[in-house]
């Protein structure tokens, strides 16, 4: 079976937001998530049919910046602790810990006057075909100046140490996790790398380190690669 990384987005789209205007800290949730078993259908036809328009709704409520839905597609295996990555992106640090539920009400609306048994199906639905295995929030480090759609592929690394010595650029960002504090894993930074071409990977990815002194070079503890299912933001609902 093909395994999904739910999360949601190209960071190159998120890079504009903090361009335009007042410059506002980013902040990303990262949701890994495991499919239940026999469940991976239902869950992909609700993120196809039902996530998009919710998070639309959130977005133009104001605060969230986008949502990103990604298939890890390396490694893989029956082994691998989650299937999904969500990523919800925000300016509002409030909004890392909203329930992404809608109210019954609100739902209705989002929805064109859905029943109240329709409702509390779809929201069994999620709850029975997939597990979340753990979230996390991390803040956008680098600054982007690329305003163009989601990459279709992030080659992520996982980081520990001091971040990496690197410009500003379209194809790469960088994430400092704000929360939570894990001295068992030690992995502080995420550095996500985007294509639209899979053999631009075919060499791996060259990830610089500080050489300051007096700074620790930052070392990769492990890399995942994404591929985009489905995403919604500020740039796709204009």
């Amino acid at each position: 079976m093909k395994l999904i990384a739910a999360l949601l987005f190209s960071l190159t789209s998120v890079f504009s937001y903090a361009q335009n205007g007042e410059q506002k800290k980013i902040y990303v949730a990262f949701t890994y998530i495991k499919i239940n078993p026999g469940k991976a259908s239902a869950y992909f036809n609700l993120i196809k049919n039902y996530s998009p328009k919710i998070t639309e709704h959130r977005i133009r409520q104001g605060g969230v910046l986008g949502w990103y839905m990604y298939e890890l597609r390396m490694p893989t295996g029956t082994a691998t602790e989650y299937d999904l990555v969500s990523l919800t992106v925000a300016d509002d640090f409030k909004l890392m810990f909203d329930d992404l539920d809608p109210s019954d009400e609100t739902m209705r609306k989002i929805m064109g006057g859905m029943s109240d048994q329709s409702i509390k199906d779809i929201f069994a639905q999620y709850e029975s075909s997939r597990t979340v295995i753990k979230k996390e929030i991390y803040v956008l480090e680098s600054n982007a100046v690329a305003q163009h759609p989601a990459a279709k592929y992030i080659w992520a690394d996982y980081i520990t140490g001091e971040l990496p010595d690197m410009k500003s650029e379209a194809s790469r960002a960088i994430f400092r996790k704000n929360l939570p504090v894990d001295n068992r894993s030690n992995v502080n930074v995420i550095a996500a790398t985007f294509a639209n071409d899979l053999a631009l990977f075919s060499d791996g990815v060259k990830v610089p380190a500080n050489k300051g002194k007096g700074q620790t070079s930052g070392s990769v503890v492990h890399s995942e690669l994404w591929q985009l299912v489905e995403y919604v933001d500020l740039n796709k609902i204009k």
